[in-house]
Order: C-alpha cells, then structure tokens, then sequence
C-alpha cells in the first residue's frame, strides 16, 4: 500500500514538472499587449529624499528622457528599490524579497506594472501577472518595489506626465547619489549599512573606467575625503570639490578593511 502510494506520488511530481517546463516553453507575451495604447515605458532614474516632505520618492523616466515623473514612496520601499537596483541580497528578506520568492516559487510570473491613473493626490497602479490573466491592485511604491526586484517592465499613463504638480517633488529633493572624481556614491541606509558590515560613509554605486584604476570598486564604502569624514551623497560631493591641490586622498572600507586610495584631479 505504500510503495503504491509512494509509486502514485513520483507520477504526480514527475507530471507537475513536466507541465511546468511545458508552460515555461510557451511565448511570453508582450506586456505592452496588456496595457493601454496611451501609456510609456519607463525605468527608475533615481530615489531621493523630499525636503519639504522629508518623504523619499522615486523618479520614473522614458528612454528618450521627454517624460519624468516623482512618485513618493515609504523607507521600506526605497530601500527595496535601491537593492533591487544595486543586486544587493540582505541574509535574511524583507517584505519585497518574500513577495519575489512567494511568486517564483509558484511558478507565477509578473509580466509588467502599469501606474494608470491618479485620483485625490492618489497614485493607481495595477500589477499584470501570468500573461494578463491576473490583475491586482497596488500602491505604485509596491508596484515599482516589485518590477524592480522581479526585472518586470514599468508603464505610465501618458496623462499623468501632462501633470505639472508632482514634478515640484523633485525640484525641491535632495539626490541619493552624486557623482564626483568618476565616482558615483549613494546614502548608507541601514539595511546597505548591515549588508556591508559598515556604520558610516557612502556606498560607491558606480564608477568609470579612470576611477575603477585606482583599486576601489563598486560595494566599497568610502568613510572620508582628506581628514573629513563623510555621511551623506552631499558631503562627499561638497568635500571632493573642496580638496586643495590635485591629489585627493579617500578613506575606503573594503569587506572591513579600510585603506587610503590617491585620485588625481
């Protein structure tokens, strides 16, 4: 009776799995076909801190840079969104991890979010999953956390680009990342400051060819400029333009170790 049961069970798995690559076989569909005719194709630019709102948001943008649009977003969601951006994976997952594992490990897929309509000062959006057959509603900051994390295409309303009040967002924020010295670095939240192993500096989140000689790449964590310690995008900036002679000189963090790396202006 059990090796009945036991033989009954491999026919059930070997079916399942045989299903499975029979679906995965199939043309995925264009996630263009499953939103409407007037929406944009977009991608995350960057994500910044508001200063009037001290809310951070994420700034969305077409490929040929004519539309742009900030949507505000919770700490939990930028964060999720920058590590989704960098590849970083925390030891453990938080929110949006386990929401990417839950679909992949059934077999779902999330063919694209779609950002479609904006009511009350209020941002709609619609995640399209397994070839359109499922439409869930979503906050746009869980939409876009998810695209990030899952490689999924983002869509905008084309309407909502012809509205001039949320591009004020951006006008008054702060960047997350600036670029100086072909270095481009971001703020330390927390969750990079754990995955690091670090309590201070700034993240290199890039960085160009000239920079990349000098011994230092990318999950580096750079701690000072000269004899100044750094916090922030901004005082890394501020302080690389301010370094007198044509030498400067960075403290950088590598997996724990730190060291002194020359740049030539």
């Amino acid at each position: 009776m059990e090796r009945a049961s036991a033989r009954r069970l491999c026919v059930l798995m070997l079916a399942a799995v045989c299903t499975a690559c029979s679906c995965a076989r199939h043309t995925r569909p264009d996630p263009a076909a499953e939103v409407g005719p007037d929406e944009i194709e977009v991608k995350v630019l960057s994500v910044g801190l508001d200063d009037f709102t001290q809310a951070h948001f994420v700034m969305l943008g077409s490929a040929d840079h004519q539309h742009q649009l900030p949507i505000l977003v919770g700490d939990r969601e930028a964060d999720a969104i920058m590590r989704a951006l960098q590849g970083i994976q925390l030891e453990r997952p938080f929110t949006h991890d386990l929401m990417k594992a839950i679909i992949q490990a059934n077999g779902e897929r999330v063919d694209c979010i779609s950002i479609s309509d904006l009511r009350d000062e209020v941002y709609y959006a619609t995640i399209y999953m397994n070839g359109g057959k499922t439409k869930i509603d979503s906050r746009p900051s869980d939409a876009i956390a998810l695209a990030t994390n899952l490689g999924a295409p983002i869509f905008v309303a084309s309407k909502l680009f012809e509205n001039q009040a949320p591009p004020a967002i951006g006008a008054r924020s702060a960047p997350r990342t600036v670029t100086a010295l072909g270095i481009t670095v971001e703020e330390l939240t927390p969750p990079l400051a754990q995955y690091f192993h670090a309590s201070r500096g700034v993240l290199i989140a890039d960085l160009d060819a000239s920079a990349a000689k000098n011994g230092i790449e990318r999950g580096d964590i750079i701690t000072q400029v000269g004899v100044q310690a750094v916090g922030s995008p901004a005082e890394f900036a501020r302080e690389a333009n301010l370094q007198p002679g044509s030498t400067v000189v960075l403290r950088v963090s590598h997996d724990g170790a730190e060291h002194n790396v020359s740049f030539a202006r």
